[in-house]
């Protein structure tokens, strides 16, 4: 990124507002900001200022971003030269965060700025000094966009998890002004946990429990829809070839409250199993419920791309293909606490754009995609690799809402053992008015 400022006379002086995204010489600006220049804007106002500083000041700021150092977001190279005499009259200018930091050089552009005009010429002509103390100002509060700093949870090795993944890959949580540290915590329940005690911004989570998380008074909203179907395979050992056989056995799951539990939850209950007929435990992860299945400890699980490709390919039985099977259902999305949404509503706007940006690109470019699962997905196998591909970009919402419908299906599940569900409703657990945003804005009408 590149940032000249090129001011030659008070004509030349352009407006662009609070954005590094500019380049200012001449009057250009190249993100289409607003700009008046080469127009005697000023002289409008104050007729006295036009052409009476010409030569005033010239100026030349290159900032380049690093995208190595995530500590500096900025490096600068500066180099000023003022032409025209004036005493040094410093302003107030606060902190002053260190040489070779944006701040420090953002500081040292205000002073030189200020310093331009001599004492006679500030006498004479008081607008022409405010107006040079108006831009420097105007170009230190940009510095704190690029201070927004996130932690956000993904939850499973699954490839719902991948418009994520590619976002951070690619950059374009960064592009959008969120340096986002991404944190692995293979449980919705406990992700949401950590979230709530303040170690987490952001979260993937399933509508299940984020519902009942809120119905029992936690603080937490879902802001962005990511899959509106239960992405799973109900998968057994080879032996067990019907749910009929199921009957005492053992299913393995992540943990209580986790996407596989919801989903052990519907599949056994759909089949006519009571709760006391079959006994859950609790795994961690996906894989590892794979495993113990292969291993003997467990008889059957809900595993989830690209575990249950894997699985078919290991030769276990699939008992049921829940994603073509089963019910309308917010299976996945992301959440956040709503006091941390009051209080920090230009991130939660810029992380979801980050996001949809990253869901695009996932599903527009398919080696960007590939390569963001194959890294957090851990896949070596081609044929898995390709599939799982396949299947995220199939059932990931290109519009990230969750579905009314599959909110009310999930209340529905949860009023015999939650009081406060018989009159909750789905806008109870929302807030995608960021979502709703750009809707509006037109940035989805590509992926429609």
């Amino acid at each position: 990124m590149t940032f000249i400022a090129s001011f030659n006379s008070s004509s030349d002086i352009p407006l662009c507002m609070g954005n590094l995204h500019c380049r200012l010489d001449g009057g250009e600006c190249m993100t289409g900001v607003s700009v008046e220049s080469r127009q005697s804007w000023l002289s409008r106002f104050f007729p006295g200022f036009r052409g009476k500083h010409r030569q005033a000041i010239q100026l030349r700021w290159n900032i380049k971003v690093s995208r190595t150092d995530s500590r500096s977001m900025c490096k600068q190279k500066h180099d000023s030269e003022r032409v025209a005499r004036g005493s040094s009259l410093p302003l107030p200018l606060g902190e002053d965060r260190g040489e070779g930091t944006l701040w420090h050089d953002l500081v040292k552009l205000r002073r030189a700025l200020t310093l331009t005009l001599s004492r006679r010429e500030r006498a004479s002509n008081p607008f022409g000094f405010a107006l040079a103390v108006l831009v420097a100002g105007v170009l230190l509060p940009v510095t704190v966009t690029a201070q927004m700093k996130a932690r956000v949870a993904w939850t499973s090795f699954a490839s719902n998890m991948s418009g994520t993944w590619v976002a951070q890959e690619e950059g374009l949580f960064r592009k959008n002004g969120v340096e986002v540290e991404l944190v692995h915590i293979p449980s919705t329940s406990r992700a949401i946990q950590v979230m709530l005690a303040g170690e987490l911004q952001y979260s993937y989570m399933d509508g299940r429990n984020s519902v009942t998380a809120a119905l029992k008074g936690a603080d937490v909203a879902i802001i962005a829809g990511v899959a509106n179907r239960l992405v799973f395979s109900f998968m057994a050992r080879p032996e067990i070839k019907s749910f009929e056989q199921m009957r005492g056995k053992k299913i393995g799951i992540t943990r209580l409250g986790s996407s596989t539990h919801s989903v052990t939850l519907w599949v056994m209950n759909k089949m006519g199993f009571k709760p006391e007929e079959y006994q859950m435990l609790q795994l961690v992860d996906v894989p590892n419920i794979f495993t113990a299945i292969v291993a003997g400890q467990v008889d059957a699980g809900a595993l989830s791309p690209p575990t249950n490709f894997r699985a078919r390919k290991a030769g276990l039985t699939e008992l049921m293909d829940i994603t073509k099977e089963g019910p309308e259902y917010v299976s996945v999305a992301i959440g956040s606490t709503r006091s941390h949404i009051k209080a920090n509503e230009e991130m939660t706007r810029r992380l979801v754009r980050g996001y949809s940006e990253g869901v695009q690109l996932l599903k527009a470019n398919k080696a960007a995609g590939i390569r963001a699962i194959q890294k957090y997905a851990r896949i070596k196998e081609p044929e898995i690799l390709e599939a799982t591909y396949g299947e995220a970009r199939a059932y990931i919402e290109s519009v990230p809402y969750v579905t009314r419908k599959g909110m009310e299906t999930i209340i529905s599940e949860l009023v015999p053992t939650e009081p406060k569900a018989k009159t909750a409703k789905p806008d109870d657990f929302l807030d995608t008015r960021f979502v709703a945003q750009l809707e509006k804005e037109g940035f989805y009408k590509a992926a429609k």
